[in-house]
């Protein structure tokens, strides 16, 4: 039980992805995998493992992980071995081969009947898209993400589903669609800043929007202050005061003696506030600040 706590907790941080959260999650996965003897929880805590050495860049330790836990008279099809090719795949695709990694996937898959696994796990159909995207294979790329994406919904599998999204954009930006690409983009973020907000520790949370951020192209990279105004509706930092003092319960003349504005001022901030929000009332704006948690709910 323990192990599998590990592990749990160590894919949901390498799903973000936060290495320096997984790592010491999947160094007791792998502590207790090897105290347990069992083939299977070895297999899975290295396939783990070895993801998180690949997003920290250390290819040579990936692939020596991967490459002591091949065993060669384990079946093909064992439990877990789709993690295995997952980790293998991405660690091809990190060394830029992906013609290597399409091959990969398609002996993974077929070497599983068909009753057992009609398609790609949601985790290889992703690598798949990624794969064909390296290749110019766009067309089969789009059908396999796009089809992806509905069953990582249905899963609720988000630290998949933002990759799935990123693929996308890169996709439609290669085409020059960028219009679309901009709206993967867009959602790729969202649902990244979503898993992020359950993050503790700030700087493995600036960390983690940092690392997502520089897999967009330049022209959809968001600074830290544009994040903040999208995470808030898309009100700037002195719209975000205006309606925590709204939500304080403070008037228009109180707003503006405070912050030493004018009180037509105020009142132009009000009305941008309830435009972006689509509110038509303070009432409003004071419950959206409690719910963003910028105003306490004793202050209100």
């Amino acid at each position: 039980r323990q192990a599998t706590a590990h592990w749990l907790l160590g894919m949901l941080y390498l799903d973000l992805p936060a290495p320096p959260a997984a790592r010491p999650h999947l160094e007791q996965a792998m502590r207790l995998s090897q105290e347990l003897g069992s083939i299977y929880w070895i297999h899975v805590a290295t396939s783990a493992t070895a993801v998180l050495h690949i997003l920290e860049r250390n290819l040579k330790s990936a692939e020596k992980l991967l490459t002591d836990a091949t065993t060669a008279n384990l079946p093909v099809h064992w439990i877990g071995h789709d993690l295995f090719v997952w980790a293998q795949v991405q660690l091809l695709l990190a060394r830029h081969d992906p013609a290597h990694a399409l091959h990969l996937l398609d002996q993974a898959h077929q070497s599983v009947p068909a009753a057992a696994a009609p398609a790609d796990t949601p985790r290889l159909a992703v690598l798949r898209g990624e794969a064909l995207i390296a290749l110019g294979q766009l067309e089969e790329a789009v059908t396999v993400l796009t089809r992806t994406q509905a069953t990582l919904r249905m899963q609720g599998m988000r630290g998949q589903l933002w990759r799935s999204h990123v693929a996308l954009g890169n996709l439609r930006h290669t085409r020059q669609e960028f219009d679309a690409a901009r709206q993967e983009f867009d959602s790729a973020r969202a649902i990244v800043e979503e898993l992020a907000a359950s993050l503790p520790d700030d700087q493995v949370r600036d960390t983690l929007l940092q690392r997502i951020t520089a897999l967009f192209p330049r022209r959809y990279r968001m600074s830290k202050r544009r994040r903040q105004a999208a995470k808030f509706g898309g009100l700037t930092d002195r719209e975000r005061e205006v309606a925590i003092l709204v939500g304080q319960g403070k008037t228009n003349r109180a707003i503006a003696d405070q912050l030493i504005i004018g009180e037509r001022t105020v009142e132009t901030h009000i009305s941008n506030i309830l435009a972006k929000l689509n509110y038509t009332s303070r009432q409003e704006i004071a419950a959206w600040a409690q719910a963003q948690g910028l105003v306490p709910t004793s202050q209100m």
